[in-house]
């Protein structure tokens, strides 16, 4: 805790945003983890960046409340598919392409109004040799077009750029 804290802090001073992603262990597994460091360490510069893969793919999280409860506090959401952690599964949490999980986009997305549609959201799929969205099945496309896209256009983004925000990683 003291050196995140020292993290924050000297960010603070750079006035660059920390923000914390869920992760696919259960040490940092949901949004309200992160809270608690929230409530440990008393900054603007500390945020939470939800993975809805990693939060899905444990069975305790009810993600769509963990979003709506922590949205103030979120500073992009990182879209990703996932398979769920079970008593006989370690869960898989990277490369399962879109369509191949157990994210449902539209619930996890339904808290995120359109208007935040463009500071919110990431893409990413991307494998150890750095391939990335192109890599969706023809499911997964149709349910990003049938789930992401709506949203996106409401939100008065331009998908032809491929970007929601100012972020260098791949965003839808």
């Amino acid at each position: 805790m003291e050196n995140l804290k020292t993290c924050v802090e000297m960010a603070a001073k750079k006035m660059v945003m920390l923000s914390i992603e869920t992760v696919d262990n259960p040490f940092l597994n949901s949004l309200s983890k992160v809270d608690y460091l929230k409530t440990q360490i008393h900054s603007p510069f500390l945020q939470a960046y939800p993975d809805v893969g990693n939060l899905t793919a444990w069975p305790e999280n009810d993600v769509a409340h963990e979003i709506e409860s922590n949205i103030d506090d979120i500073v992009a959401v990182h879209l990703k598919d996932a398979k769920p952690v079970t008593a006989d599964f370690p869960g898989r949490f990277k490369e399962v392409p879109f369509g191949d999980g157990t994210v449902d986009f539209e619930a996890v997305l339904s808290p995120v109004q359109p208007s935040q549609l463009q500071r919110k959201l990431h893409r990413g799929n991307v494998d150890e040799q750095g391939r990335g969205p192109d890599r969706r099945s023809e499911e997964g496309q149709g349910l990003l077009r049938r789930t992401v896209r709506p949203r996106w256009h409401r939100a008065g983004a331009d998908p032809a750029q491929g970007r929601l925000n100012n972020s260098s990683r791949n965003s839808i």
